[in-house]
């Protein structure tokens, strides 16, 4: 039986029970009318279904005020009909039986076939339109020439639930840019929604530019770097790729040091490990505000076909490195922003310190050592570069938790400050 039918039963069965009780016990011991009666229970059921299909059976994403409006629509249609058939039939059946028992039996008859009513309605008019746009963009992801076998097998592998969870909308690319799960999809991070981003970026910044692109030590950031980088490059624009991992203040000095026009880093931030993100600075390294960001996603929109953007080779002449030369200017700089602290000082203070798995780890033990501060313990067990983040559920430091370790080898080694 279809899941849909299925989940729609249950959630019927519970409007049917809450129904009836609010009917029955309106009409038999409150003494209201029929229609009374009737319209009480169609109003509280109506809202009742509605919250429950929307997000339990239909997993409806669309445009709340546009099916909230359908939903009125259909509820006021199965409501006429429902009830207007029941009661007359009712009482063309039971002819002769008392008019008590013949409206109970209406406001039953009219229940079940208000439910039957409203299930192809809210399926098919109310929730059907971002279900069917959904299915279409899945198959011409299945069936496109530029994904490969295992691409394609593993969206044949996808349930109903992933694939509307996966196609049902397209990531947003706002001022933060654009994050997401990692996978296949519209609404997925992949080197396709990347392309995507890169492309935008690309069309509005215009034929030789210079763009510096870095990323973290997050799953495929690196290959998606490339992607980006490969997209920028096909569209006639110099890319300063990093060679290791790169933490986004290090981007931000490149653009103004490099005197580029933007910058792309690959990173999620501080969320779990399965995200992962396209971020965009403008030329002062700074984050992008509404208007460019709006000019990008606008130009996302106008793709003719997301899975056909042209990409260049990495060994392409528009593709650069950054290496140790950018790295150490960038660690002078930092020097330079230092307090008036004593030697003393600097090497009497005891310092424990975790990068939590990220790419800020080599960066940060430099400074720290360049400035005096010699007596540091590294979180060993955090101090791998590893995008599954073993020790923490997500590496966010405005979270206690993951800095239990690191409080541990405070108080075991009596450190300062962690």
């Amino acid at each position: 039986m279809d899941a849909k039918l299925l989940k729609f039963i249950l959630v019927g069965i519970i409007n049917t029970v809450v129904g009836m009780a609010v009917m029955f016990c309106l009409y038999n011991i409150f003494g209201c009318s029929y229609w009374i009666s009737s319209a009480a229970n169609y109003i509280f059921v109506s809202m009742l279904s509605y919250i429950l299909n929307k997000r339990f059976t239909f997993r409806h994403r669309g445009d709340t005020l546009k099916s909230g409006v359908r939903f009125a629509v259909n509820i006021a249609a199965c409501y006429l009909l429902a009830y207007g058939v029941a009661k007359p039939l009712t009482i063309c059946i039971m002819e002769g039986r008392p008019l008590y028992l013949q409206e109970n039996a209406a406001m039953l008859a009219g229940m079940c076939i208000f439910t039957g009513l409203n299930y192809l309605g809210q399926r098919f008019f109310v929730f059907g339109e971002s279900d069917m746009k959904h299915r279409d963009i899945y198959n011409r992801w299945l069936n496109s020439p530029y994904l490969d076998d295992e691409e394609k097998q593993e969206l044949a592998r996808m349930s109903d639930d992933e694939v509307f969870e996966a196609f049902y909308k397209r990531l947003e690319f706002g001022t933060a840019g654009m994050r997401g799960i990692m996978g296949l999809g519209t609404n997925r991070i992949n080197k396709y929604t990347v392309r995507m981003a890169a492309k935008g970026l690309a069309d509005s910044l215009g034929k030789g530019a210079k763009v510096a692109v870095a990323y973290d030590t997050r799953r495929n950031s690196k290959a998606l770097a490339e992607e980006a980088a490969r997209v920028l490059a096909a569209s006639e624009i110099d890319v300063l790729l990093f060679d290791r991992y790169s933490p986004v203040p290090l981007l931000s000095f490149t653009v103004r040091d490099m005197k580029c026009d933007g910058g792309i880093v690959i990173t999620a931030s501080h969320n779990t490990k399965e995200y992962n993100g396209f971020k965009v600075y403008d030329d002062t390294g700074c984050q992008l505000c509404e208007a460019p960001a709006a000019i990008i996603a606008g130009n996302m929109d106008s793709l003719e076909d997301e899975l056909n953007i042209a990409v260049a080779d990495m060994t392409d002449e528009h593709i650069s490195y950054i290496g140790q030369e950018e790295i150490d200017r960038f660690l002078d700089a930092v020097q330079r922003c230092k307090a008036d602290i004593s030697a003393k000082a600097a090497e009497a203070l005891k310092v424990v310190y975790t990068p939590l798995h990220g790419s800020g780890r080599d960066y940060v033990l430099k400074t720290l050592e360049t400035a005096g501060f010699n007596d540091i313990a590294l979180v060993r067990e955090q101090a791998d570069y590893n995008g599954e983040f073993p020790t923490v559920r997500k590496p966010n430091p405005e979270d206690p938790a993951v800095f239990r370790i690191a409080e541990k080898l405070v108080l075991e080694s009596g450190a300062d400050i962690a």
